[in-house]
């Protein structure tokens, strides 16, 4: 567990952290102090694709002014959004109608998840906490050890519960009772988030605020293998953070990670060997498609890489510092949100911005859902819109 000095400290920093990365960046490129503010000004392009609005709706205060990100989530034709106020709803994914809405009063941290008949949410204050999936009444309620940055996830009889403070948590899918606890070392000083559980045949496969990839057994927490994705480097405290914030996207039987100032890896989703890693810096996380894996780097950058030697395909340099969100791909295409609502298409195959459209001017943090032929875009206001590809 972190020490309470250095809680207090990550904090205080939190809604500073991108001002960190981005602080870092700019020391191993070479890029003026006082530049790295200026977001890139959007530039003409020759669209090819544009966005076709499905529905859209509102949901609270979206994200809320503490910096967290409040993922939708997509399971068997509805979708479960919730807002940092503490609202909680349940729509249909092909109309966006309410199926129904709860006002939790709880300050929502960390995301949403739905299974097995039940709605799952971390909060600020620490506590994991079931709804019904027919109605969102409260089912139960635990008490963990830190404020729950990432999204509770479940494979139908545990749920896995990642805390800011590196324990990790199995619950009990319908009473809440605590079975088992898994505790890593943070560093002194971490990203305001934390790495959302992948359930994979018995496994809960998380990233750490360290650098390291773990893969517990789900029913008992026993570790069933770790592997090092990022090694921390550099003199100060900021220059050896190496935290993976994103959750690990599985592609077939291939793992896909990336951590802040470390690496993208690659390795296999069964044993944790890697097959191949290069230099990248991430705190949103990837996607997959077209035969490449594409990361929403700390500057902005757009990197593909093919995914089966790790070669890098393009890289989009037009959207540095707009702070993008985590990219989804969507037909022909990998779309990114940014600091200024601004949704970007760019084709897979050549990395060319394709079209853009923007959903509000209050940004978008929160990852990109694609579900069926469709994109779901939540702004930090609280407005979510359904996309899907103008034919």
């Amino acid at each position: 567990m972190l020490p309470l000095k250095a809680v207090h400290f990550t904090q205080r920093v939190a809604k500073l952290c991108v001002l960190a990365l981005v602080v870092s960046a700019c020391s191993s490129n070479n890029i003026k102090d006082d530049e790295f503010f200026e977001p890139a000004e959007l530039q003409k392009f020759d669209r090819q694709v544009q966005l076709k609005r499905n529905w859209s709706g509102s949901v609270g205060d979206g994200q809320g002014k503490r910096y967290v990100r409040l993922a939708p989530f997509y399971r068997s034709g509805s979708i479960v959004v919730v807002s940092h106020d503490g609202i909680v709803q349940r729509l249909d994914a092909d109309s966006g109608n309410k199926q129904w809405q709860v006002k939790t009063k709880l300050p929502i941290s960390g995301g949403v998840a739905m299974d097995n008949g039940q709605v799952f949410v971390g909060t600020l204050s620490g506590y994991a906490v079931a709804l019904s999936a027919q109605d969102g009444s409260e089912l139960w309620r635990t008490s963990l050890s830190s404020e729950i940055l990432s999204a509770p996830r479940s494979n139908g009889e545990i749920v896995v519960v990642h805390c800011y403070d590196g324990r990790i948590y199995g619950l009990r899918h319908d009473t809440g009772e605590k079975v088992w606890e898994h505790e890593t070392q943070n560093p002194r000083l971490t990203l305001r988030g934390s790495s959302s559980p992948l359930m994979l045949n018995g496994l809960a496969i998380i990233g750490t605020a360290g650098g390291k990839m773990l893969a517990l057994d789900a029913e008992t927490g026993i570790l069933r293998w770790e592997q090092r994705v990022a090694l921390a480097q550099g003199r100060s405290e900021i220059e050896r953070m190496v935290d993976i914030d994103s959750g690990p996207v599985l592609d077939g039987s291939l793992l896909f990670t990336v951590s802040y100032q470390g690496r993208v890896v690659v390795m296999d989703a069964a044993t944790g060997r890697i097959l191949w890693r290069k230099d990248a810096s991430s705190y949103v996380g990837l996607a997959t498609g077209f035969g490449n894996v594409y990361v929403a780097e700390a500057d902005g950058k757009l990197s593909a890489y093919k995914v089966n030697d790790g070669s890098l395909q393009w890289q989009l340099e037009e959207l540095s510092w707009r702070k993008l969100s985590a990219p989804a791909t969507i037909g022909p295409y990998v779309a990114v949100a940014d600091f200024d609502g601004y949704i970007h298409l760019i084709s897979q195959i050549d990395g060319q911005i394709a079209g853009r459209e923007r959903i509000d001017g209050s940004g978008v943090r929160a990852p990109l859902l694609r579900y069926r032929d469709s994109l779901l875009v939540y702004s930090n206001k609280g407005k979510l819109v359904s996309y899907s590809i103008k034919e």
